[in-house]
């Protein structure tokens, strides 16, 4: 049974009639208006500056398989039911059980009326079935999901745009020759240039009196004294194929791809958990970004 919600939209009112119906409010009702007013303008004034969200792309091929068998356990358990399960949460510690389900009127949902929801769906199916350590409660379930994930046709990457081929010139080599003099003439002028405010400068220096022209001291690196050297973070790139490459950060091996998208890496090369985003500036994994291959489907 369908658990789809059935969306009604009311119609919008205009704002003249608003602001008529505010004068017949009392006190205490219109403190309220301006509560719920003020605190749906702050969401508005949030979601307009984020901007439009950039569409997803296609599944990496490493991640085709788990995202789908995750699908397929949470329509399989609110269809058939689940027992009682771990949901495991890496960012907070905790490990919370979660209750088997009830059946009512033939729908499946935990005993205090809620939907099983995909993140909870995610834990849900490493206990029903975990394909590389081949341990779990139902492995029919998943062969099944085998074969019904066969049957289905492989996503495809989009097409790249062809890339615009450069226009040539031509030239002849005395023209050629020209140009290359033009910029050695246009260089010997920038160095002379250079030369002489560097003269300018070290004649303006000269009459600073000796106090104020003492300098702090530095050590042989050049940096001053109680100050670090700045962190030099390693510059890492992939191809921009929606594919996940190998990525080794403080000492763990990680799958990244061209968006900085972090997932832990299996002992086999096979993608594991999502990890997070990473942030080249900071020089850290930002584990509270969501994951982009997880339904955005709110918890209640």
């Amino acid at each position: 049974m369908s658990t789809d919600s059935v969306e009604i939209h009311e119609p919008a009112l205009e704002l003249a009639t608003v602001l008529a119906a505010l004068k017949q409010l009392g006190c205490a009702d219109l403190f309220k208006v301006m509560r719920t007013a003020t605190t749906e303008a702050e969401k508005r004034a949030k979601e307009e500056t984020k901007g439009p969200k950039k569409p997803k792309g296609p599944t990496p091929p490493q991640l085709q398989k788990p995202k789908a068998w995750v699908q397929y356990v949470l329509k399989y358990a609110r269809e058939n039911g689940w027992e009682q399960f771990i949901c495991v949460n890496k960012k907070s510690g905790e490990e919370i059980v979660m209750s088997a389900s009830k059946e009512t009127d033939g729908v499946h949902k935990f005993p205090n009326g809620k939907d099983l929801i995909l993140t909870q769906a995610m834990s849900l199916s490493k206990q029903m079935w975990q394909p590389k350590a081949k341990t779990g409660t139902h492995e029919a379930v998943y062969r099944a999901f085998e074969t019904e994930f066969g049957s289905q046709p492989v996503e495809e990457k989009k097409p790249k745009e062809p890339v615009a081929k450069p226009t040539m010139v031509r030239k002849t080599a005395e023209e050629k020759a020209a140009e290359l003099e033009k910029k050695k003439a246009e260089l010997a002028e920038k160095k002379e240039a250079a030369k002489k405010a560097k003269a300018a400068t070290k004649a303006a220096k000269a009459v600073v009196p000796a106090k104020a022209a003492v300098a702090a001291p530095t050590n042989s690196a050049g940096i001053k004294p109680g100050k670090k050297p700045a962190k030099k973070v390693e510059e890492w790139s992939c191809p921009a194929d929606g594919n996940v490459y190998p990525w080794t950060y403080k000492g763990k091996n990680y799958l990244r791809n061209s968006e900085h998208q972090v997932w832990e890496a299996e002992a086999d090369g096979g993608c594991g958990d999502w990890a997070g985003v990473f942030i080249p500036a900071e020089d850290r994994i930002d584990e509270s970004a969501a994951d982009p291959y997880a339904d955005e489907e709110d918890e209640e």
